[in-house]
């Protein structure tokens, strides 16, 4: 304290630690005993003595003046950095093999949708949205390992892999279900190629730096950002209800993703021990859980029962009948399959037909293998529906 001085404040400041027997016995027994008693007698600590961590550290006060009328308290609380660098690696690494999970359910898609009638069931939009993700994942795991540099090796291989797992694998399936859905850009020439790729690069790196100013105007609204940003089946559950499109993801792939991406917003939102010291909030990762688990469940329903299930029959759109009756001239009439060249209806096949709308028939094994390579009739080249399974 001091003498009231014109145009000075004087403050009282008055502080308490928390834990503070256990604090200085430690301190005691770890740094004072070994440095000033030279006795050889004295038995000094051990390691395993030298191993445990320090108490967390509490330290509030406060801070007033009486005659500026200022009245300030202080929170602060120790941080023991070895620990703190230990639940870092933990992260980093639960990140990699989370990561390595998604590259190989990755493959296995990208295999199941190798043809073009596969890539067309998929939404651009889903693994676009998926893509972005990774990308956001795989700046902010670099930013941070710049920052500290202790982490730095830990956080760039995160890094590496969420940065391999867009640029690579995402953006490659994105280009195949680009080119599935816009085959004829593909086919004329190598300007119409060139002009189809800067489309494709140009809307995902558009729809990259708009989710940049998306998040910062909602950084106060972070529940409603994190189940938006968490909303990426939903566009495939849309696409295959619009275009009727049956089994376009395999299982795996839809519970596996769904998976391995939870657990970075549940290290954050559901640990209370996470390195980053934020408050656990249990009620914003429950919905997410259920969020995430609604989409998911709807998706397999959707597998299984067909994409249109919940809608009533009479508000489907009508479909067509590849196995409706065509009249024929006689009962020994037949036609030839025009794919493998041998006859179709006659008295001695017993293989199903199908007709298209274009009247022309088939065997059904025949149009299938077909409509994995093209939805046209192999006669007249016209666009055909593909074929339900059911």
């Amino acid at each position: 304290m001091g003498r009231n001085q014109r145009g000075k404040c004087i403050f009282r400041v008055s502080l308490q630690v928390g834990a503070r027997e256990k604090f200085l016995l430690l301190c005691i027994r770890r740094v004072l005993v070994p440095h000033l008693l030279c006795s050889q007698t004295v038995k000094r600590p051990t390691i395993q003595d030298d191993d445990k961590p320090l108490p967390p550290i509490i330290l509030f006060g406060n801070i007033t003046s009486a005659n500026c009328g200022i009245n300030m308290t202080m929170n602060a609380t120790s941080m023991n950095f070895e620990v703190y660098y230990s639940k870092a690696m933990h992260y980093t690494l639960m990140v990699t093999a989370a990561s390595f999970m998604q590259v190989l359910l990755l493959v296995r898609q990208i295999e199941y949708s190798n043809s073009r009638t596969s890539a067309i069931k998929v939404s651009l939009l889903t693994i676009g949205q998926q893509a972005i993700m990774d990308s956001y994942l795989c700046l902010m795991h670099l930013t941070t390992g710049i920052v500290v540099e202790a982490l730095f090796n830990a956080f760039a291989t995160a890094a590496f892999f969420k940065f391999m797992i867009f640029s690579i694998f995402e953006m490659r399936y994105l280009l195949i279900i680009w080119k599935a859905r816009r085959p004829h850009g593909f086919q004329e020439g190598w300007n119409s190629m060139r002009r189809e790729l800067s489309m494709l690069y140009s809307r995902f790196y558009g729809c990259l730096l708009a989710g940049i100013v998306l998040i910062y105007q909602m950084q106060r609204y972070t529940g409603a950002l994190v189940l938006l940003i968490y909303s990426f089946w939903v566009p495939q559950i849309i696409h295959s209800i619009h275009h009727d499109h049956r089994k376009p993801l395999l299982l795996r792939y839809i519970i596996g993703i769904s998976c391995t991406r939870l657990l970075i917003p549940l290290y954050a939102f559901a640990c209370p021990y996470n390195f980053l010291h934020s408050e656990p909030n249990y009620s914003l990762a429950f919905a997410l859980v259920a969020w995430v688990g609604f989409q998911v469940a709807v998706l397999v329903v959707q597998h299984y029962k067909g994409p249109r299930f919940f809608i009533p029959r009479i508000f489907r759109p009508e479909k067509y009948d590849y196995y409706r009756r065509i009249p024929m001239e006689s009962p020994s009439e037949s036609q030839d399959c025009a794919i493998c060249m041998m006859s179709v209806g006659g008295s001695h096949d017993t293989s199903p037909r199908v007709v298209t709308p274009c009247d022309h028939v088939f065997h059904q094994d025949c149009l299938k293998r077909w409509m994995e390579i093209k939805l046209e009739c192999p006669v007249c080249r016209r666009t055909v529906p593909d074929i339900d399974d059911d």
